[in-house]
């Protein structure tokens, strides 16, 4: 009954694809507008400088020649194509102009892309968003809410396994008794009866205490129920992908700062560096989570032989136990 169960939950459902996306996409649409804000307060407070972001304004291109400009656009007119350069359209969305330092004798005008700037920021706290909301949502529903519980009944019907040698039928509410009960020394005995980590140990700990607990508890200690998940599972799957796409991301920012050095890109237009910036700091910080959950390199050892849901005799003690009844069951024949 608990390997149908463990089957059943094994993957996530169309509905609760679908409600994941759905809520990225709402974060997304909710947090560019907040970046965009973010910029302006910092450009006009903290840079004494000023935002010119309004859809079908007109600027030029130099900020010295924005006194000009109403000539420039009568050169235009009168078809001199040369001046149609110094002239650019304001866009809310993917171009604004920029000036800093405005009240100074050093003002400069910078082109600035938001969405190409932003998009690395927004992409990567969008989906923090969706994967704390989708925890707190009930399993219907919830994409990362099934996860928690599918590593939750693995996890205990591990525990259950090697204690009994066979699968657990029903709910093994005991173990979950136990471990929401388990102080200090029960969790040292739990590690030798075992043979699992201490760290191993508490996140199923406070996995299980995580669903017990009511919503307001499991809004505040969201990382108790998913630290279950990213120790036993995604850090043990995507390290190395994740590893992988750190390498890239740095080449990909040593290359853009190279074009920016070698004058490929211009001082006045730094959004595809700030891309590059955010990219890196995103795909940083998501190793820095795959690090910090990550098992030590001689739990990692075990892991790959017991693996996610495959269960095996860990301890000499086990064994031990498999033998002495082998050989009262032979005798018995």
């Amino acid at each position: 009954m608990a390997k149908k169960r463990i089957k059943d939950i094994q993957n996530t459902t169309g509905l609760q694809n679908g409600v994941f996306f759905l809520i990225f996409l709402i974060s997304v649409i909710i947090t560019f507008p907040i970046g965009t804000e973010a910029i302006e307060y910092v450009v006009v407070n903290g840079l004494r400088g000023e935002v010119f972001n309004v859809t079908g304004d007109e600027r030029a291109v130099d900020r010295d020649e924005d006194k000009s400009i109403k000539n420039i656009q009568s050169y235009i007119t009168a078809g001199r194509n040369e001046w149609q350069y110094k002239i650019r359209k304001i866009s809310y969305w993917n171009n604004w102009a920029v000036d800093l330092y405005k009240d100074t004798n050093n003002p400069v005008r910078f082109w600035f892309n938001p969405v190409l700037a932003l998009f690395a920021f927004i992409i990567f706290f969008s989906i923090i968003i969706s994967i704390l909301i989708t925890t707190l949502l009930p399993s219907k529903y919830g994409y990362f809410r099934q996860k928690i519980e599918r590593e939750v009944i693995i996890s205990l019907d591990r525990i259950y396994y090697i204690r009994n040698g066979e699968y657990f039928q029903g709910e093994p509410e005991g173990i979950r008794e136990e471990l929401s009960n388990a102080d200090l020394n029960k969790v040292y005995e739990l590690e030798k009866e075992l043979n699992m980590t201490r760290d191993d140990i508490f996140a199923v700990i406070k996995a299980v205490e995580w669903e017990a607990n009511s919503g307001l508890y499991r809004f505040i200690h969201p990382l108790r129920g998913i630290g279950l998940y990213l120790t036993n599972h995604f850090t043990e799957r995507y390290a190395n992908a994740i590893l992988s796409i750190v390498y890239i991301g740095a080449a990909f920012l040593i290359i853009i700062i190279g074009l920016r050095g070698l004058k490929f890109i211009p001082a006045s237009e730094p959004s595809l560096v700030f891309f590059a910036l955010g990219l890196e700091f995103s795909i940083l910080i998501t190793y820095a989570i795959t690090l910090l959950f990550s098992k030590p390199e001689e739990q990692s050892k075990i892991s790959e032989n017991t693996g996610s849901g495959d269960y095996m005799i860990q301890s000499d003690k086990q064994m031990e136990k498999l033998l002495r009844s082998f050989i009262n069951w032979k005798k018995k024949v």
